[in-house]
């Protein structure tokens, strides 16, 4: 339906070109949280790599301090 009429498709491409940066950053902390390297983001080029990055991005977080430093949410529950 986006690409039926050209102004439709040129904002979905001016969208996908703004949020591109936003959300490799976004998966990539995320992969962080669970102990994961960005790098493995790559995995999205292999057949079926896309639904290994949805199941790492369902895991839990790592509750310890990992490489990239403390989990977010121990500092929050520390709040409470």
């Amino acid at each position: 339906m986006i690409f039926i009429h050209e102004k439709l498709k040129n904002i979905a491409l001016i969208y996908f070109a703004l949020s591109l940066i936003p959300n490799l950053s976004i998966a990539v902390r995320r992969l962080h949280d669970i102990n994961k390297s960005g790098w493995d983001l790559l995995l999205y080029f292999v057949p079926l790599g896309s639904l290994v990055i949805l199941i790492f991005t369902c895991i839990e977080s790592d509750s310890n301090e990992n490489e990239w430093g403390k989990p977010p949410y121990a500092q929050v529950a520390k709040s409470f």
